[in-house]
């Protein structure tokens, strides 16, 4: 910071206050329960939390510095945690990448199962809820793809658990941009009960391609979706309500009527490439 000229602007793009040091998500294992006594962690943890406080107060209380969250959660979380002014920043999408055109290319999903199935992104972890994705789906026989992987423990602890709940689970390999286009394109829905994401790429994904989105009515995803207009906002704990979103997810009208508020979310928003480089310059005009 000291190195920026007085009369110059700087903006830092603060996606989230530093997990690791200001909540427990990442301090969890896979099923939830603490990885360590939190005490512990808050002590090991603490002159790292107090340098980090203070490098972000420091940068922000600059005169001609700005800082951005990247949704309206991210920023309140960030006013909250560092006591800061903060301004939104949405991330964007080229949905040149993200298309459902994708032409003859295969889906690697079908290749394992014809099942209908939902797709989550993201790696395993307890932040993600993936083995609460995996829970939410027992009884529907709908097929789970986990694209993200994970350590081999990991992924061998999901298989044990949607084994349990009898769900059908294909975790991705590392695939192209075209490869997961596709997977999703083919989808039922893209789904996500992801703990307190701060935006989450995946809906506007979602919206680019046309497949529904049905995600948990938490975090950034609210800046996105509107429920019941370009896919669902669902309360975690109403497993209910997320099955009947399956089922509307279904519904050929629905799919297309998501698709296109969807899109025109993404214009609404500004979202493509183009104009996120056009906010950034308004930014640095300050």
């Amino acid at each position: 910071m000291e190195l920026v000229p007085k009369n110059k602007t700087a903006h830092l793009y603060l996606h989230e206050p530093h997990r690791g040091y200001h909540e427990d998500s990442l301090h969890r294992k896979l099923n939830g329960k603490l990885k360590r006594p939190s005490l512990l962690t808050k002590f090991v943890l603490s002159k790292g939390r107090k340098n980090d406080l203070s490098i972000v107060r420091k940068f922000a209380n600059h005169s001609t510095f700005l800082v951005s969250g990247n949704s309206s959660y991210s920023a309140q979380r960030s006013r909250d945690v560092y006591g800061i002014e903060c301004g939104i920043l949405h991330p964007c999408v080229d949905q040149e990448e993200y298309s459902n055109d994708v032409g003859d290319l295969i889906n690697p999903m079908k290749q394992t199962t014809q099942a209908e199935y939902v797709v989550t992104v993201g790696t395993a972890n307890w932040a993600k809820a993936t083995m609460e994705t995996i829970s939410m789906l027992s009884g529907t026989g709908i097929a789970l793809a986990h694209v993200g992987g994970g350590t081999d423990a990991e992924k061998a602890q999901l298989q044990k658990h949607a084994k349990i709940n009898s769900v059908q689970l294909w975790i991705a390999p590392r695939l192209s941009s075209s490869e997961l286009a596709k997977v999703m394109s083919d989808a039922l829905a893209i789904v996500s009960m992801a703990h307190k994401e701060p935006f989450g790429l995946t809906p506007i994904e979602a919206f680019s391609i046309g497949t529904p989105a049905i995600f948990v009515d938490e975090g950034g995803f609210r800046d996105t979706i509107i429920d019941g207009k370009c896919g669902r906002l669902i309360a975690r704990e109403n497993i209910t309500e997320w099955h009947a979103a399956l089922d509307q997810a279904r519904d050929s009208e629905n799919r297309k009527n998501w698709s296109k508020y969807g899109r025109n979310r993404i214009l609404e928003l500004k979202l493509s490439p183009k104009q996120q480089a056009e906010k950034i310059h308004q930014i640095l005009q300050h």
